[in-house]
């Protein structure tokens, strides 16, 4: 959590969320103006050095430098992976399917709720399944047969319109954050597992000094979405020094900096949001 937690004065106010706040704090460690717009809920910013703004959202769009069409498509782990794999990219085997009947007019049959029992078969249990608009690991599950996918797809369907459902790979697992071609930073991730509620996962291999092939496999893949900022999740068989074998999860649009707190990176946080500030606004 960021030192200095900002909180409404207002009664039963939320907190602004952590990732705004790690925001606030480097618009005051850099120079820039911010205030709350949205003061029901604290998920809404404006951020200004006095000549030009931009606002700051807590989930979908919380840094100003994507354009909105690049981060529509990867927003969709759907379509986004479609794309990947028409590029030449590695990525799960998988299908996505419709939880819910509304314009079912509009489709064409194969990919509705009865035909992801029979998907399921085919890639063989255990099947991993997430909404195909989610992040942080949200409602993304190992799943080991008909019945525990039934009670997912069901709570999937409380939250999203599409469920993807894909091969289970146990390969390693690393979140590579990009910002204009350059990896940041990079680290691996366990898969999410649900605990008394809550997602949790576990970190290691923490890196700001990623090998080159990486850097530059990275930096392709980014140009070639017209992504400034991304978190790339990737399956690595082998090591990061092999992106010939890369396997790529998905792609994030909106990359949280939270991962950084795993390895008391604060200051790392501070560096990328000075240096995501100074472009936006001085460029």
């Amino acid at each position: 959590m960021p030192a200095n937690v900002i909180t409404s004065t207002a009664v039963q106010t939320p907190p602004i969320p952590e990732i705004l706040q790690y925001l606030i704090q480097a618009c005051e460690r850099f120079g820039y103006t911010w205030r709350v717009i949205d003061t029901h809920s604290q998920n809404l910013l404006e951020i200004s050095n006095g000549k030009k703004s931009f606002v700051s959202t807590n989930r979908y769009a919380t840094y100003p430098l994507n354009q909105h069409n690049s981060a529509t498509l990867v927003h969709d782990k759907a379509w986004s992976g479609m794309y990947l794999a028409e590029l030449g990219y590695k990525t799960p085997r998988g299908d996505f399917f419709f939880l819910h009947e509304k314009h079912r007019e509009r489709r064409a049959d194969g990919r509705e709720r009865s035909d992801a029992f029979r998907f399921a078969k085919e890639l063989g249990y255990p099947i991993f399944v997430k909404p195909h608009d989610s992040s942080l690991g949200r409602f993304a599950e190992t799943i080991h047969n008909d019945e525990m996918l039934a009670a997912h797809l069901d709570t999937i369907a409380e939250v999203s319109k599409i469920a993807m459902i894909q091969e289970n790979i146990e390969f390693p697992e690393y979140r590579v954050f990009v910002l204009d071609g350059e990896v940041e930073f990079c680290y691996r991730k366990t898969k999410p597992w649900l605990e008394e509620g809550k997602m949790h996962r576990e970190y290691s291999e923490y890196s700001e000094q990623p090998p080159e092939a990486l850097v530059v496999w990275a930096r392709t893949l980014v140009e070639r979405l017209n992504l400034r900022i991304c978190g790339i999740d990737l399956f690595a068989p082998q090591t990061l020094a092999n992106p010939d074998d890369f396997i790529v999860i998905e792609l994030n649009d909106n990359p949280a900096l939270r991962g950084l707190l795993q390895f008391d990176k604060g200051e790392k946080a501070m560096e990328v949001w000075g240096k995501i500030l100074r472009k936006y606004f001085e460029e």
